[in-house]
C-alpha cells in the first residue's frame, strides 16, 4: 500500500499538516531503520563468510605445512644438494608470507566483527 493510499484511507487526507506530517516523518524514520538494519545483518553475514573461509585457508595452510615438514623430515638427509636446499627454503618463506597473510586477515576479521557488534548494540 503507498502513503497516498494510506493518507487516503480512513480520511487521513482531511487531518491536519502537522498530523500528516508526524505520520510520514514516523514512516521515513522506520523505514530508515529497517534499511540500517538490513545492511548490518549482510555485513555480519559477510564477516562470517569470510570468517570461514580464513578457517578453511588456515586448516590448508597447516595441512600443507606439515606435510612439508613431513616430506623434509624422509626426504632431507638423502639430498643434500644446493637445489634442493634453495627449493626448500623458498617453499618455507611462501609459507611464512602465507602465515602473515592469514594473520592479517584475522585482524581484519576480527575488527569487523568488534565494528558489527558494536554497531548492532548500537542500533
Amino acid at each position: 500500500m503507498s502513503i497516498a493510499d494510506q493518507l487516503f484511507e480512513g480520511g487521513m487526507l482531511y487531518q491536519p499538516y502537522e498530523v500528516i506530517s508526524t505520520l510520514l516523518y514516523g514512516m521515513v524514520e522506520t523505514n530508515k531503520k529497517a534499511q540500517k538494519t538490513h545492511e548490518w545483518d549482510a555485513l555480519v553475514a559477510q564477516v562470517d563468510v569470510l570468517s570461514k573461509r580464513l578457517m578453511g585457508l588456515e586448516a590448508q595452510a597447516m595441512e600443507k605445512e606439515n606435510n612439508f615438514f613431513l616430506q623434509e623430515g624422509r626426504h632431507g638427509k638423502k639430498h643434500k644438494d644446493v637445489q634442493t636446499d634453495d627449493a626448500l627454503s623458498l617453499i618455507q618463506q611462501k609459507l611464512e608470507e602465507q602465515d602473515k597473510k592469514l594473520n592479517e586477515m584475522k585482524d581484519i576479521i576480527e575488527m569487523l566483527n568488534e565494528t558489527s557488534t558494536s554497531n548492532s548494540m548500537t542500533i
